[in-house]
């Protein structure tokens, strides 16, 4: 009896046993997978950061060197759901139960989103519906991952009750300045042969965030030291900044509360204008560019200007006693102590000598100088966002800029702006230095669509309670 009773107990323990071990080998299996899809999602997102100029625009030809953006027809990689036959909420077929357009359980929002698609040519057994991503240095032999995304064009009204109301396949909400996207990764452990034992699904939800608190500046020209610079000075204001055909050129710093307020100029020659004075024309270029020999605000058009060594101030300029003291704070919503935030979304340079035509994002300048010259920077579809921190910020002559410059003196108290030659900007220029010897023509010329692309340059941020552990039919 007792050798009945101890074999009957030596099985109960070796079989408890072995479950044991099965189930913490499901586990480590589960964790492995579960890692794998993390590192992809992690990845997805890099990738997408570094194309973030090209997720949200249907422009053929983006970038000067002829890239388009992804909703293009040239380029393709987003599609819409809606033209996708599938019956998903019935559909069992594996295949289609992976599908992208999963990830949006909601029919309604579903309709109007796009799903990712590229057929890599140079790799035809790739999956079309995945993002190409760098796994083998980081993820073990045993282990793989897969992602797929599916990006919402948000409906935004900032005056409505309720902003954001749905997707839009149409490309008519400010032609998709707000989008969302879900990725969905497939972890994979234990691989052998072609067979993988372990299994994890998550999904993951991403929003394009904006600079300026959202808001592109409205005005072309800020400035807490002086206006105009020495030489010759135009801006071609922003015709409805204070409403509708209330113009506004310059926001000019006179709060006592700083400790610099600005002074108007009495020297050189300097003038505002209204845009289609400054072109010449009522249409504005689609490069931006001056259509003529010249572009220029003669005294007989100009709203503000100085003659004879008289400043003559008009209605588009607001010489302001509540100016803000910190501007890096009105404009980004972070305080000048904490830059720190700022700097590190942006590329780190030591000059601008390698910035031209085919910039576009954030830069962040430190070091002894930032000499523009002779060259563009940024262009009207890809703009940039220059914040010089350097020592001097030098603008020598025949320099085009498309975006937001911003020059500040966070980095070095003694910082300064100088200039020479013939300099101009299609955007906006937020002056906080002092600006010492300047000669030539400086040229600000506002345009809204220009630093509305520039204020999307705010990153992706995951977004509270998008990510979730999610079944295999992604609902």
């Amino acid at each position: 009896m007792l050798l009945l009773l101890l074999a009957a107990l030596m099985i109960y323990v070796s079989r408890a046993s072995i479950s044991e071990q099965r189930s913490s080998a499901s586990e480590v299996r589960y964790k492995q997978a579960f890692n794998a899809a993390q590192s992809g999602l992690d990845q997805a997102r890099e990738f997408l950061l570094a194309n973030q100029i090209l997720i949200n625009s249907s422009d053929d030809n983006l970038l000067p060197d002829g890239t388009g953006g992804w909703l293009s027809a040239a380029a393709g990689r987003w599609r819409k759901c809606s033209d996708y036959t599938s019956d998903f909420d019935s559909n069992t077929d594996p295949a289609e139960l992976a599908h992208p357009c999963r990830a949006e359980p909601d029919a309604n929002r579903r309709a109007g989103s796009y799903f990712y698609y590229w057929d890599d040519p140079d790799d035809p057994a790739d999956d079309p519906y995945e993002i190409k991503l760098s796994t083998g240095a980081t993820l073990p032999v045993t282990q793989r991952v897969s992602v797929r995304a599916l990006m919402c064009l948000l409906v935004v009204d900032f005056s409505s009750g309720t902003p954001v109301s749905g997707c839009d396949s149409t490309g008519a909400s400010a032609s998709g300045t707000h989008y969302m996207i879900t990725l969905a990764a497939k972890g994979e452990s234990d691989c052998s042969a072609g067979t993988c034992y372990g299994e994890a699904l998550i999904t993951d939800q991403l929003a394009n965030t904006t600079l300026f608190g959202g808001q592109p500046p409205a005005v072309p020209l800020t400035t807490s030291t002086v206006f105009p610079p020495t030489g010759d000075a135009e801006v071609a204001g922003n015709p409805n900044a204070a409403g509708l055909g209330v113009p506004l050129s310059v926001w000019v710093n006179n709060n006592p509360s700083c400790s610099d307020t600005s002074v108007v100029s009495t020297s050189g020659s300097w003038a505002t204008c209204e845009l289609q004075e400054w072109y010449g024309q009522d249409s504005i270029p689609d490069n931006l560019l001056c259509p003529t020999a010249s572009c220029s605000c003669s005294q007989r058009e100009a709203i503000s200007y100085t003659e004879s060594g008289t400043p003559h101030i008009g209605i588009d300029m607001w010489v302001d006693d509540a100016f803000p003291c910190d501007l890096i704070e009105y404009f980004f919503g972070i305080p000048k102590s904490l830059y720190q935030l700022m700097r590190s979304n942006a590329q780190l340079l030591s000059s601008c000598d390698s910035l031209g035509p085919e910039s576009h994002g954030i830069y962040w300048i430190s070091g002894p100088d930032c000499t523009i010259q002779n060259t563009t920077i940024g262009s009207a579809k890809a703009p940039v966002v220059l914040l010089s921190a350097a020592t001097t910020t030098w603008l020598n002559g025949n320099a085009k800029l498309f975006g937001l410059l911003f020059v500040s003196d966070i980095e070095d108290p003694n910082a300064i702006l100088r200039g020479a030659g013939v300099n101009q900007f299609f955007g906006a220029v937020i002056v906080d230095v002092p600006v010492g010897n300047f000669a030539g023509t400086f040229q600000v010329v506002y345009n809204k669509a220009t630093l509305v692309r520039a204020a999307g340059y705010g990153g992706l941020k995951r977004m509270n309670g998008g990510w979730t552990d999610t079944p295999r039919d992604w609902h």
